[in-house]
């Protein structure tokens, strides 16, 4: 790591890095490789590590866990920004090079976000939306 060895706390004796993906999802502390015809799914992969969303089945909500796997793309909303009385959504998408956002909000129509330029391809790419006349609540 930058010219020397890498250090344990930084993954010795290797670190997987896994480009499109988080840093903290690269593997550290690497000893050895198993090439698998299925996914692994231990007790952290299968029961530790997934999203919780709530669906609906038969008109009722039902808390859903699903395993976390790739996508080639995530964004979520990080703050929105009041100043001079008007408000604007600020986010970050990471994945494959991201061409352009469109955001929706509460069934309205879909508009196009303003990108920030992306460095390279694995990099967060950062956007904004001008949000003129938000209504009150959630």
């Amino acid at each position: 790591m930058n010219g020397a060895p890498l250090p344990q706390p930084n993954g010795f004796p290797l670190r997987l890095i896994a480009p499109g993906w988080y840093g903290i999802a690269n593997v550290k502390w690497l000893e050895r490789i198993e090439v698998r015809n299925t996914r692994f799914m231990n007790k952290f992969m299968a029961r530790d590590y997934v999203t919780v969303r709530q669906e609906t089945h038969d008109g009722e909500p039902v808390w859903v866990e699903t395993s976390v796997s790739r996508t080639l793309l995530k964004s979520a909303p990080v703050r929105v920004i009041r100043h001079a009385g008007t408000y604007r959504i600020e986010c970050a998408a990471w994945g494959a090079p991201i061409e352009r956002v469109e955001v929706q909000i509460d069934n309205g129509p879909w508009q196009r976000a303003r990108l920030r330029r992306q460095t390279t391809a694995f990099a967060w790419t950062f956007w904004s939306l001008a949000w003129p006349n938000p209504e009150p609540g959630k």
